[in-house]
């Protein structure tokens, strides 16, 4: 009993840890992505960039075709698509851990 007090504990700190972390750190959006393509840099240097920082990508179907109009290539719009649905599933996990410990 003790010893599932503590890993608890150790979970809920851990998870304090990240969220303060996460809310500390820069994050791309869609406008990041067209800045640094019109800056020159390649894409797959962007790629690149995408899968070392959080993120916050508009992938509506209108920012979609805004993006393709501004010639990102498809390869980079899935990029954006896949990091996004990749965080969602992150961020879900970590809330449902929440939520399982708060309910003890």
């Amino acid at each position: 009993m003790q010893k599932n007090k503590y890993y608890s504990l150790l979970i809920i700190i851990l998870l304090i840890i990240n969220f303060k972390a996460l809310g500390q750190e820069e994050f791309y959006t869609n406008t990041t992505i067209l800045f640094m393509l019109k800056q020159g840099l390649s894409q797959s240097i962007i790629k690149n960039k995408i899968q070392q920082k959080k993120c916050e990508f508009n992938i509506s179907i209108d920012s979609l075709i805004y993006l393709k109009k501004n010639s990102v290539r498809d390869h980079l719009i899935i990029d954006m698509i896949e990091k996004m649905n990749t965080q969602y599933t992150h961020n879900r996990y970590l809330r449902d851990s929440l939520q399982y410990l708060k309910s003890r």
